[in-house]
Protein backbone atom coordinates (compact mmCIF):
# COMPACT_ATOMS: atom_id res chain seq x y z
CA UNK A 1 0.00 0.00 0.00
CA UNK A 2 1.13 3.24 -0.51
CA UNK A 3 1.32 6.04 1.97
CA UNK A 4 0.33 9.42 1.09
CA UNK A 5 2.65 12.39 1.62
CA UNK A 6 1.27 16.03 1.82
CA UNK A 7 3.21 19.31 1.77
CA UNK A 8 2.34 21.64 5.38
CA UNK A 9 -0.30 23.77 3.67
CA UNK A 10 1.34 27.29 2.74
CA UNK A 11 -1.84 29.82 3.59
CA UNK A 12 -2.32 28.44 6.79
CA UNK A 13 2.02 28.52 7.83
CA UNK A 14 2.20 31.78 6.13
CA UNK A 15 -0.60 33.40 7.96
CA UNK A 16 0.40 32.00 11.43
CA UNK A 17 3.95 33.86 10.52
CA UNK A 18 1.71 37.44 9.44
CA UNK A 19 -0.18 36.96 12.61
CA UNK A 20 3.59 36.11 15.01
CA UNK A 21 5.33 39.26 13.13
CA UNK A 22 2.72 41.80 13.28
CA UNK A 23 0.78 40.34 17.02
CA UNK A 24 -2.07 42.65 17.76
CA UNK A 25 -4.37 44.16 14.84
CA UNK A 26 -5.54 47.72 14.69
CA UNK A 27 -8.30 48.18 16.88
CA UNK A 28 -10.27 51.64 18.50
CA UNK A 29 -12.68 51.01 21.01
CA UNK A 30 -14.96 53.95 22.55
CA UNK A 31 -16.51 53.83 26.21
CA UNK A 32 -19.53 55.11 24.70
CA UNK A 33 -21.07 55.28 21.04
CA UNK A 34 -23.48 58.23 22.02
CA UNK A 35 -23.15 61.22 24.36
CA UNK A 36 -26.08 63.86 25.40
CA UNK A 37 -24.93 66.61 26.36
CA UNK A 38 -26.13 70.42 28.16
CA UNK A 39 -25.18 73.41 25.83
CA UNK A 40 -22.48 75.48 27.86
CA UNK A 41 -21.29 71.54 29.86
CA UNK A 42 -18.32 69.74 29.35
CA UNK A 43 -17.95 66.49 27.82
CA UNK A 44 -15.56 63.50 27.59
CA UNK A 45 -15.20 61.12 25.13
CA UNK A 46 -12.51 58.38 25.84
CA UNK A 47 -11.73 54.62 25.14
CA UNK A 48 -8.98 52.38 23.80
CA UNK A 49 -6.72 51.72 20.76
CA UNK A 50 -4.43 49.17 19.66
CA UNK A 51 -1.66 49.08 16.81
CA UNK A 52 0.39 46.23 15.23
CA UNK A 53 3.32 45.33 16.66
CA UNK A 54 6.43 46.73 15.02
CA UNK A 55 4.55 50.06 14.47
CA UNK A 56 5.39 53.40 17.18
CA UNK A 57 2.67 55.60 16.86
CA UNK A 58 3.54 59.05 15.84
CA UNK A 59 0.33 61.48 15.57
CA UNK A 60 -3.29 60.77 17.52
CA UNK A 61 -6.19 63.03 17.11
CA UNK A 62 -9.37 63.76 17.08
CA UNK A 63 -11.63 64.93 14.00
CA UNK A 64 -15.26 64.91 13.30
CA UNK A 65 -17.97 63.92 10.77
CA UNK A 66 -14.93 61.37 8.14
CA UNK A 67 -15.94 61.35 4.73
CA UNK A 68 -14.02 58.65 2.59
CA UNK A 69 -11.24 60.14 0.68
CA UNK A 70 -11.60 63.80 1.89
CA UNK A 71 -7.83 64.33 4.04
CA UNK A 72 -8.35 64.21 7.86
CA UNK A 73 -8.56 67.45 9.75
CA UNK A 74 -6.80 67.90 13.48
CA UNK A 75 -10.21 68.90 15.26
CA UNK A 76 -7.74 71.29 17.58
CA UNK A 77 -6.58 73.03 14.64
CA UNK A 78 -10.26 73.81 13.69
CA UNK A 79 -11.37 77.42 14.70
CA UNK A 80 -14.57 76.72 15.85
CA UNK A 81 -12.70 74.88 18.38
CA UNK A 82 -9.63 76.53 19.87
CA UNK A 83 -9.15 76.95 23.18
CA UNK A 84 -12.30 74.43 23.62
CA UNK A 85 -11.06 70.80 23.14
CA UNK A 86 -7.71 69.10 25.04
CA UNK A 87 -6.69 65.58 23.67
CA UNK A 88 -5.20 63.12 26.15
CA UNK A 89 -3.17 59.47 25.44
CA UNK A 90 -1.12 57.57 27.70
CA UNK A 91 1.13 54.64 27.17
CA UNK A 92 -1.69 52.21 28.26
CA UNK A 93 -3.44 53.22 24.57
CA UNK A 94 -6.04 55.10 26.47
CA UNK A 95 -7.11 58.15 24.97
CA UNK A 96 -9.47 61.11 25.79
CA UNK A 97 -11.54 64.05 24.41
CA UNK A 98 -12.27 66.65 26.32
CA UNK A 99 -14.99 69.36 24.97
CA UNK A 100 -15.69 72.38 27.04
CA UNK A 101 -18.02 75.04 26.33
CA UNK A 102 -20.69 72.28 24.13
CA UNK A 103 -22.91 74.35 21.76
CA UNK A 104 -25.61 73.18 19.34
CA UNK A 105 -23.09 73.22 15.89
CA UNK A 106 -21.19 70.80 18.07
CA UNK A 107 -23.23 67.95 17.21
CA UNK A 108 -21.19 65.42 15.15
CA UNK A 109 -19.36 61.88 15.29
CA UNK A 110 -16.05 62.42 16.24
CA UNK A 111 -13.88 60.15 15.65
CA UNK A 112 -10.22 59.22 17.14
CA UNK A 113 -7.36 58.75 14.16
CA UNK A 114 -3.60 57.15 14.85
CA UNK A 115 -0.71 57.48 12.49
CA UNK A 116 2.23 55.86 12.83
CA UNK A 117 5.73 55.63 11.37
CA UNK A 118 4.59 52.92 9.11
CA UNK A 119 4.25 55.63 5.67
CA UNK A 120 0.59 54.86 4.97
CA UNK A 121 0.04 52.65 8.19
CA UNK A 122 -2.63 54.92 9.90
CA UNK A 123 -6.45 53.74 11.68
CA UNK A 124 -9.90 55.86 12.23
CA UNK A 125 -11.95 54.91 14.91
CA UNK A 126 -15.21 55.11 12.69
CA UNK A 127 -18.25 54.76 13.75
CA UNK A 128 -16.93 57.18 16.66
CA UNK A 129 -18.90 59.12 19.03
CA UNK A 130 -21.81 60.62 18.51
CA UNK A 131 -22.74 64.07 20.35
CA UNK A 132 -26.10 65.33 20.53
CA UNK A 133 -26.60 68.76 22.77
CA UNK A 134 -29.46 69.71 24.29
CA UNK A 135 -30.88 72.48 26.49
CA UNK A 136 -29.31 74.55 28.90
CA UNK A 137 -28.33 74.35 32.87
CA UNK A 138 -30.46 76.86 34.27
CA UNK A 139 -29.49 78.33 37.95
CA UNK A 140 -31.86 79.99 39.72
CA UNK A 141 -30.92 83.31 40.85
CA UNK A 142 -32.46 82.92 44.31
CA UNK A 143 -30.47 82.01 46.76
CA UNK A 144 -32.32 79.65 49.10
CA UNK A 145 -33.30 77.02 46.50
CA UNK A 146 -30.80 74.53 46.41
CA UNK A 147 -31.46 72.74 43.16
CA UNK A 148 -30.76 72.80 39.22
CA UNK A 149 -33.19 72.88 37.05
CA UNK A 150 -32.43 71.46 33.66
CA UNK A 151 -34.19 72.75 30.79
CA UNK A 152 -34.11 69.90 27.91
CA UNK A 153 -35.53 68.62 25.20
CA UNK A 154 -34.07 65.47 24.89
CA UNK A 155 -36.44 62.04 23.78
CA UNK A 156 -35.70 58.85 24.90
Amino acid sequence: MRSLRTAPPLPLVFLLMTVGAFGTEWSVKYNQQEICALKGSTVFMNGTFTHPEGLTVTETFWTIDPVPGVELTDLSKEPVYSGRVEFFTDEQKHFSLKLSDVMEKDEHQFCFRIKTNGGKERWLGKPGVQLRVTGELIIPLSSYKSQLWIQSNVYS
